[in-house]
C-alpha cells in the first residue's frame, strides 16, 4: 500500500521521450491511500480516445460511475477509486476515437482474469517478502561465457500435470508447487538455469504463451503474481537461474487486448503491411513510437527488476528483421498521412468539370510539376502508371513499334528486371531481334561491346540504371553519347532500383520507369517519363486521364503521396545513402570471415544491395532456413521465382553453380545496428548447420 500517486509532468516528459524505465509503477491499477482513504490508483495511455472511465466489481460494472481524467498532453488518463481492493476484477472503458465502445484489459495490469476471462484484476505488487538475497548479491558477478550454464527448457501447462477432477480441469499445478517439483527435477537432472515458457498472460493454452495480451502479468494459469515471486525466489534459493521466455515482436488482436487499443494504432503502425504478421495473425509493434518502446523496455525491467528474473530469451526477434528493402519498402509515415489527407480531400474525379473535380486536377498538377522538378523532366513527360512493371512494358513494346520500318533489332541486358525481359521476349515472339551485351567483371555494361553491336536497325536500347540482384550502377550517360549516332534508336531506362540510392536525372534518354514502394511510397502506382514529341502508342485504350498515354481515372490521392516520397527521397539522400554504406561495410567485414561466402555485388554497387553466395547450398535453401528464423531475405528478383540461376550472378561470376547458390540482402537506412547483429547471429546459425 503505497502514498499519494499522480501522473507528474515529469512522468509525462519521460514517457514521451520513451525513457520511463519504471513507468509500470504509474501505470496500471496500484494500492494506495489518498485523503485518508483506501483504494486503487488507476492509470492507462490512449492517446485519441475519446474518453476513458474504469468499470469493474468495485462500481458492478458501470460505465458512468468512474470515468478518467485526462492529464497532460501525451493522452495519459487517471484517477482514485475509493473502496477498489486487491484482487477485484476491472476493464476499461474507452469510447473510441471514432466512437467505438470499448472494454481493455490493462496493458500495465500485474493480474489477469482466469481464461475465458479478459478482465485485469488488481495486485499488489510491494508486498512480496523476497528471501533470495544471497543469491540476488552474486548475480552481477555471473559470467556467462566462464560459468557453466545448462538450461532446462521448461512449459509449466504441460510439464507435469494433477489428475483432472473433471473435464474442464486443465490440472495445471501451482507456481508453489512447480517451484518445489521443478528444483528437484533440475538439481538431480544437473542443470543450472530453468528456461520458461509461456509464463506472460495469454488468451489461448494452444499458443503456449507465445501470442501475448497481459506483458507484465504472470498468467493466472499457475496462481497469482506472489505465488510466481514465490516460484522464482526457491529456485534462487536453490542456486537455480531463472530465464524467461519473452515476446516483445507481435501480439494478437483479441478484443481486450493492445490491437486498436483507443480506436486507433496506438501499439501497433497503423498500416498493416508495417504493422501485422500475416502468417500469424497477429500485430507488430510500432518500435519507432517512443511510448511503445517504452513499453516494452519497461516490461523487460519489470520482470528482471521487481520478479529477480535472471535474464530474457527473446522469442520471434528475427521477426522484426526485415532485409528484403529492394523488393518493397515500408511506407513512410508523413506519406501515408498525406495520401490520407489527399483521398479525403480531393473527391473529385480530376477530368470532371465541377469544383470537386477543379480542386484534384489543380492537385495532381501540382504533384505533378513537383516529380518533374525532382527528375529534371518536363511535367507533360509524366505518365502514371501502376507501377514499374506497367511503366517498362509500355516503354519497351512503345519504343519498339515506333522504329517501324527503320528496324527491328533491340539490345539490352541480363540484368533486367522481369518486366523489361518479359517484353522483349514478347517482342521477340513477333519477329523483332533481340540482343544481350556482355557484361564486364565489375558488373557494367560492356562499352565496346555495345559500340560493336550498334547497327542502323538498331531500334531500341533497354539497360536498367541500378540493377535490383548486385547493385551495380550502369554508365548510362555514356550510354546515351553513345546512342547520338543513331538517330532511329531509342534509350529506355529502368531507374526503379536508382531512385532514392543515387542521384537521378531524366537526361540523354527517350523513357524512364520508377514505383513509389521501391522509395518508401505505397504500393500501386508508378511513372514512365518520356520526352517530349515522343508519341507512345497506349497500352490502356478508352477513357480519359492525364496523358492520352494510359487511360483511367486520375489517381490523385496516390500521385500526390508519390510526390511527396519523390521530395523526401531526393533531399535526404545524401543522409540516408550514408548510414546504409555503413551497414554495408560492416555486412562485409563480417562475412569475409566465412570461407565458404563468395561476395557477388561488386565494390561499386549501392550500398543497399548485397548478393552472396554460400558455397554449396542452394540459395532457396539458404533463404528458407533464414526465413524460418524469421529473416527476410531474397533470390533474386521478387518478381522471379523460377528455379532457375540468378541471370545476373551467372553474368557477371559464369558461374553457374555460384548463380544457383546466390541470395540477396538489402538495406534501408531503417535498417538498426542491433538489427544487423541480430541478423549476423541468424545467419551465422543457418551457415553452421547448413556446410556442415
Amino acid at each position: 500500500m503505497g502514498e499519494k500517486l499522480q501522473f507528474t509532468e515529469l512522468d509525462q516528459y519521460l514517457f514521451g521521450q520513451g525513457t520511463h524505465y519504471d513507468i509500470y509503477r504509474k501505470l496500471g491499477a496500484h494500492p494506495t491511500i489518498q485523503r485518508r482513504k483506501k483504494g486503487v490508483y488507476f492509470a492507462v495511455w490512449a492517446p485519441n480516445a475519446r474518453s476513458v472511465s474504469v468499470v469493474g466489481e468495485f462500481n458492478n460494472w458501470n460505465t458512468q460511475a468512474n470515468p478518467m481524467k485526462k492529464v497532460g498532453p501525451i493522452g495519459v488518463y487517471e484517477t482514485f477509486i475509493p473502496g477498489a481492493k486487491v484482487g477485484d476484477l476491472y476493464k476499461f472503458y474507452i469510447i473510441g476515437y471514432h466512437g467505438e465502445e470499448l472494454y481493455k484489459a490493462d496493458p500495465y495490469g500485474n493480474e489477469a482474469e482466469l481464461r475465458p476471462g479478459t478482465a485485469s484484476r488488481i495486485a499488489d505488487i510491494s508486498d512480496y517478502k523476497w528471501k533470495d538475497t544471497t543469491w540476488m548479491k552474486r548475480r552481477p558477478e555471473f559470467d556467462e561465457i566462464r560459468d557453466p550454464m545448462a538450461i532446462y527448457e521448461v512449459h509449466p501447462g504441460s510439464w507435469k500435470k494433477h489428475e483432472a477432477k473433471d473435464e474442464d480441469d486443465p490440472g495445471f499445478y501451482n507456481y508453489r508447487e512447480l517451484a518445489h517439483e521443478l528444483a528437484a527435477y533440475v538439481k538431480k537432472m544437473g542443470y543450472t538455469h530453468v528456461e520458461l515458457m509461456g509464463i506472460a498472460e495469454h488468451p489461448f493454452d494452444g499458443s503456449w504463451g507465445y501470442q501475448v495480451t497481459g506483458y507484465y502479468a504472470p498468467t493466472s494459469r499457475y496462481g497469482s503474481v506472489q505465488d510466481f515471486k514465490y516460484m522464482i525466489d526457491y529456485l534462487h534459493r536453490n542456486k537455480i537461474g531463472v530465464i524467461l521466455d519473452w515476446v516483445p515482436a507481435h501480439f494478437p488482436k483479441d478484443a481486450q487486448g493492445l490491437a486498436n487499443f483507443d480506436g486507433t494504432a496506438v501499439y501497433e503502425h497503423e498500416d498493416p503491411r508495417q504493422g501485422e504478421h500475416p502468417d500469424w495473425g497477429t500485430k507488430i509493434y510500432n518500435y519507432g513510437r517512443p511510448e511503445v518502446k517504452n513499453f516494452l523496455i519497461a516490461n523487460a525491467l519489470y520482470w528482471i527488476e521487481e520478479c529477480h528474473v535472471d535474464g530474457l530469451r527473446v522469442d520471434a526477434v528475427a521477426s522484426m528483421l526485415y532485409l528484403d528493402y529492394s523488393a518493397n519498402t515500408p511506407v513512410d509515415e508523413e506519406v501515408l498521412r498525406c495520401f490520407c489527407e489527399a483521398e479525403r480531400r480531393y473527391p473529385g474525379n480530376a477530368n470532371a468539370h465541377h469544383q470537386a473535380g477543379a480542386a484534384a486536377k489543380a492537385a495532381m498538377n501540382a504533384a505533378t510539376r513537383s516529380i518533374a522538378r525532382c527528375l529534371s523532366a518536363p511535367p507533360a513527360g509524366i505518365i502514371y502508371t501502376s507501377g514499374a512493371s506497367e511503366a517498362n512494358n509500355l516503354a519497351v513494346k512503345g519504343l519498339a513499334t515506333l522504329g517501324g520500318a527503320a528496324g527491328r533489332h533491340i539490345l539490352s541486358t541480363p540484368l533486367e528486371h522481369s518486366s523489361v525481359s518479359g517484353s522483349l521476349e514478347t517482342l521477340q515472339k513477333q519477329g523483332y531481334e533481340v540482343e544481350l551485351l556482355d557484361i564486364r567483371s565489375d558488373g557494367t555494361v560492356d562499352l565496346a561491346d555495345l559500340k560493336k553491336r550498334l547497327r542502323p536497325d538498331t531500334v531500341l536500347v533497354a539497360v536498367t540504371a541500378v540493377d535490383s540482384e548486385l547493385g551495380v550502377v550502369q554508365p548510362i550517360a555514356e550510354i546515351a553519347e553513345l546512342l547520338k549516332a543513331y538517330p532511329n534508336c531509342h534509350f529506355h531506362v529502368d531507374a526503379t532500383q536508382a531512385v532514392g540510392k543515387i542521384p537521378v536525372q531524366f537526361e540523354g534518354m527517350d523513357t524512364m520507369s520508377l514505383t513509389a514502394h521501391k522509395f518508401y511510397g505505397l504500393n500501386g502506382i508508378g511513372v514512365l517519363v518520356k520526352r517530349l514529341g515522343l508519341a507512345l502508342p497506349p497500352l490502356i485504350h478508352g477513357g480519359e486521364s492525364t496523358t492520352p498515354y494510359r487511360s483511367g481515372t486520375p489517381t490523385v490521392a496516390l500521385a500526390c503521396s508519390l510526390a511527396l516520397a519523390l521530395e523526401k527521397a531526393t533531399a535526404e539522400l545524401p543522409a540516408r545513402a550514408a548510414a546504409v554504406r555503413s551497414l554495408n561495410d560492416r555486412l562485409r567485414a563480417e562475412l569475409s570471415r566465412y570461407p565458404k561466402v563468395r561476395v557477388n555485388s561488386p565494390a561499386n554497387a549501392v550500398p543497399h544491395i548485397l548478393n552472396l553466395s554460400v558455397q554449396g547450398v542452394k540459395g532457396t535453401v539458404f533463404q528458407r532456413e533464414l526465413d524460418a528464423r524469421g529473416v527476410c531475405v531474397s533470390v533474386k528478383s521478387a518478381c522471379s521465382s523460377d528455379g532457375l540461376p540468378s541471370r545476373a550472378v551467372l553474368a557477371v561470376s559464369q558461374d553457374r553453380r555460384n548463380a544457383l547458390s546466390s541470395w540477396r540482402i538489402s538495406l534501408s537506412h531503417l535498417t538498426t545496428e542491433e538489427e544487423l547483429t541480430a541478423f549476423l547471429h541468424a545467419f551465422a546459425d543457418c551457415y553452421n548447420t547448413l556446410t556442415r
